[in-house]
């Protein structure tokens, strides 16, 4: 019989139970002595509870390592004399990278002086033009519509920290003529020189006749090139009216390159300049076939265009609002260049500064690869295209990081 005062509890006297088991003295605990025997991993914690010297390690000798005979655990470091544990790193193979040159043609509009020796620029307007050069930073330049030679050096040491010691530059007794100029960095050394003014003149029958320049060049590595600054009559007047003059004109250009190319086959060549031609028109296209055949219709194309990716044709003159803006600007080089060119862009934009005040004209830039000798092509085809690999010049790949930085 349960006392009274364990009444309260009957319901949880069963648990009460295993409390006395606190308050004495327990049980040993029966083992049984097969369990380990039976256990699957009877002989891996054997093996793991019995100390074993492991084999020795070939690792590279280390002053401060040291074997400890006592400790059966220690491992020991022995000299590394068979083969490594792995294989001995390779150099990976070293990809010939040839330096990069960069040409680019720019039309100055009207950097001259009056007869009175006044600029018909503005000091903006030449401050401008400086900050389109030095941006974009070109190892050769082309330019049309320019000055003497003496206002030229006078822009070099001035605006431009006379990085451009080599100035190609017909003389002219007239400051207000409107000439073409070739300026190089010292590491773009000027090695020959020619005026074709005589040449162009033949069969152009208009005032103030555009020169064309003839500039020989050799890198540090002895590479040379030739670039060749064109400047055809302008389309004042309708395209139709003034097509017969720069037809003529292409027509003694090409004279001139075929010459050079029958003595030089391999010449590495570029020509470039404000031709004043549409590519897509009646009057435009004939021209510039004329320039790839080099009047020579009947034998495949002897020079190929460097064209924008996907064949695309961006306006680099400023129409004003009196006519759109079309290219007039172009580049060509000869067959030998065509696996050099690496990249082809028009750089900046009409909307903004600095190119909005420099010029009504906007850079046309190319950049071109050394060769140790010239690549032969397949079947001498000459493709129409050259593809480029990034058509964005530096300052629209800063305003797309801008708009990145933006949208984050």
């Amino acid at each position: 019989m349960i006392p009274a005062f364990h009444q309260p509890l009957r319901g949880f006297l069963p648990f009460m139970r295993p409390l006395n088991s606190l308050f004495s003295k327990p049980k040993p605990k029966q083992i049984d002595p097969d369990h380990f025997t039976r256990s699957r991993h009877f002989s891996e914690a054997c093996a793991f509870l019995e100390p074993k010297t492991p084999e020795p390690l070939q690792v590279r000798n280390h002053p401060s390592r040291s074997t400890n005979p006592l400790n059966p655990f220690s491992y020991h470091i022995a000299p590394n004399t068979s083969q490594p544990q792995w294989p001995t790193p390779q150099a990976p193979p070293v990809t010939q990278v040839w330096p990069r040159h960069k040409l680019m043609s720019y039309n100055a509009e009207n950097f001259v002086r009056t007869s009175h020796g006044k600029m018909v620029k503005s000091r903006s307007s030449i401050q401008a033009l400086a900050d389109v050069i030095l941006q974009e930073n070109p190892d050769i330049i082309a330019l049309q519509e320019v000055g003497n030679h003496k206002l030229l050096s006078e822009f070099n040491q001035k605006h431009l920290g006379n990085q451009y010691p080599h100035i190609v530059c017909p003389p002219s007794a007239n400051p207000s003529d409107l000439q073409v100029a070739i300026l190089s960095k010292p590491h773009i050394k000027l090695i020959d020189q020619k005026s074709h003014l005589s040449t162009m003149s033949q069969g152009a029958h208009y005032a103030h006749k555009r020169d064309l320049l003839e500039a020989t060049f050799q890198t540090d590595n002895g590479f040379r090139f030739t670039v060749y600054n064109a400047h055809c009559k302008s389309m004042v007047g309708g395209e139709g009216r003034t097509a017969p003059v720069r037809m003529q004109e292409v027509r003694n250009l090409s004279g001139i390159l075929k010459h050079k190319l029958t003595h030089e086959p391999d010449a590495p060549v570029l020509i470039a300049g404000d031709f004043n031609l549409i590519h897509n028109t009646p009057h435009g296209q004939p021209i510039l076939d004329t320039l790839l055949h080099l009047d020579d219709p009947t034998h495949a194309p002897q020079l190929a265009e460097v064209m924008l990716k996907d064949n695309k044709a961006e306006p680099t003159h400023n129409g004003n609002g009196y006519y759109p803006n079309q290219k007039l600007d172009y580049i060509f080089v000869s067959k030998t260049m065509i696996p050099q060119i690496k990249n082809a862009y028009v750089a900046g934009t009409f909307a903004k500064a600095p190119w909005r005040h420099a010029s009504d004209h906007l850079p046309y830039v190319t950049e071109f690869e050394e060769l140790p000798q010239p690549i032969p092509l397949q079947n001498n085809v000459i493709p129409f295209l050259i593809q480029e690999e990034n058509r964005h010049s530096p300052l629209k790949q800063y305003m797309a990081i801008r708009k990145k930085r933006r949208r984050l």
